[in-house]
């Protein structure tokens, strides 16, 4: 449960960001290139 808790946290956070979204289709995280290479840096 406690690593349940802390992928929520870590998936919730990235949603947060600028330029991040969901897409209810595929159920997946969306960004464009840049964002992902800003945010992996």
């Amino acid at each position: 449960m406690h690593r349940l808790r802390a992928m929520y946290r870590e998936f919730y956070s990235l949603l947060q960001n600028t330029g991040f979204g969901w897409n209810a289709e595929t159920n997946t995280v969306t960004a464009n290139e840049e964002v992902w290479r800003n945010y992996l840096q």
